[in-house]
């Protein structure tokens, strides 16, 4: 059944008339509805998307991607894709590529321009990661194949332009190299802001934009504040998926875990929540943030996790010292490499000052500052003077508001370290 009879049917199943659904919509005309409705005309995708929301509020998608396969015109199909890779809809994304190829041969005048719209969306849709089989992620293009296409890609199209400086921001966030990821990022609003073209890109830019800076403020600069203003927008935002309000709320969660222990882990639930209606993954927020987020507070009751590197750090926090450094020298071989984190634990343990200032180093370099708190913290917790840990990175980030509070309440000297002072909770 074509879409247009599935909307005249649910429709009348809902008793909305065209004016009642026009209104809903925020339309001024409804006769565009009308005559798509009668087979007169192809509705614009922005507008099926605002109908989609209206008469399908619990699943859009299904009859979005039945009208993303429907579209002819041009510039339906640029704006089916951009909402493709939004939703992650990657297999109907792939159909779309291969018609807007189909569109055209290389004869035609407009062969390039379109073709650069493949070419980009190949990139982007290439670089999700999907769940395999065996429950692991993989992408078909990792982020240092993305960065050498990125180079070899021209295009002529404003929305291109920012979705490849958007490209390169999401290859240096999957390496972890954050610093690199806040460079690329440069000047992206004012792109956006004259942009000139349909406004659904202005609104998924925006939304890419606020989702990618929120992560920036985050971790680049330990903004926790505008990381809030950022993620609180996307989660008003009626206008937002839920893939990427579940972002939001992971970002949220992340800013309060040594500020709020209740504010993290409900935002950490609000994300899984969001998520099971999504593709993306939901494992490193059930499996690590939040058990860690446990940890760092001392409730370790709660803790349930696989991961060796955190069941290390758990011991090691209820002061079994000998298993907790076993665990994580079988995590360490089995992976191959030490982190910062690693580093901080095996310097907790040890209250040995050069891993955990290594730790600290390690997440200064990656422009880690949020998890950078763990051995800073930890550092001054073996007497070395404030001045000496709060001035390497002072510049660098924007305060230490959100984690002063708990920074008092935690440990601050050897001996506090040494026994913890706390009742023990696991085991």
């Amino acid at each position: 059944m074509c879409v247009r009879h599935i909307i005249d049917q649910q429709m009348a199943i809902l008793g909305i008339s065209v004016r009642g659904l026009a209104s809903r919509c925020n339309f001024k005309d409804r006769k565009k509805i009308s005559n798509y409705i009668k087979g007169k005309s192809e509705l614009n995708f922005y507008a099926m998307i605002k109908i989609c929301k209206v008469l399908f509020k619990d699943n859009p998608c299904d009859v979005l991607n039945l009208y993303a396969l429907e579209v002819k015109r041009l510039v339906n199909i640029k704006t089916a894709l951009e909402y493709c890779s939004m939703n992650r809809q990657l297999d109907i994304g792939d159909k779309l590529l291969d018609k807007l190829k189909a569109m055209t041969n290389p004869k035609k005048k407009n062969y390039l321009s379109i073709m650069e719209w493949v070419e980009v969306y190949r990139l982007l849709f290439g670089r999700v990661k999907i769940k395999q089989s065996d429950g692991s992620l993989k992408s078909k293009i990792g982020p240092e194949e993305v960065l050498i296409k990125l180079k070899e890609i021209k295009v002529k199209s404003s929305e291109l332009k920012i979705l490849l400086q958007l490209l390169q921001s999401y290859a240096y966030q999957d390496q972890e190299k954050y610093d690199f990821c806040y460079a690329s990022f440069d000047g992206i609003t004012d792109e956006i802001k004259k942009l000139s073209s349909s406004e659904y890109f202005k609104v998924s830019l925006e939304i890419r934009f606020k989702e990618l800076a929120g992560y920036i403020c985050l971790h680049v600069f330990g903004d926790f504040e505008t990381c809030r203003r950022y993620s609180k927008d996307l989660i008003a935002n009626s206008e937002v998926e839920i893939g990427y309000k579940a972002t939001a709320h992971y970002n949220l969660g992340t800013s309060y875990m040594f500020e709020s222990l209740d504010k993290a882990i409900y935002h950490f639930h609000q994300s899984l929540d969001l998520l099971k209606g999504t593709t993306r993954s939901d494992t490193h927020i059930k499996d690590y943030l939040i058990p860690l987020t446990y940890i760092i507070h001392n409730k370790f009751s709660k803790v349930k996790t696989q991961d060796k590197s955190l069941l290390a750090y758990l011991y090691i926090k209820t002061n079994d010292y000998k298993e907790g450094l076993r665990i994580l020298d079988s995590f360490i071989t089995e992976n191959g490499e030490t982190t910062a984190f690693t580093q901080f634990v095996n310097g907790l343990a040890t209250m040995d000052i050069e891993l955990l200032s290594d730790s600290m180093s390690l997440y200064e370099n990656k422009r880690d500052m949020v998890f950078i708190h763990l051995p800073r913290i930890s550092l001054k917790g073996l007497g070395l003077p404030e001045c000496l840990i709060d001035d390497r990175i002072k510049y660098k980030i924007k305060s230490f508001k959100g984690v002063d509070e708990f920074e008092k309440s935690s440990f601050r000297n050897i001996s506090s370290i040494n026994g913890f002072r706390h009742k023990r909770e696991y085991g």
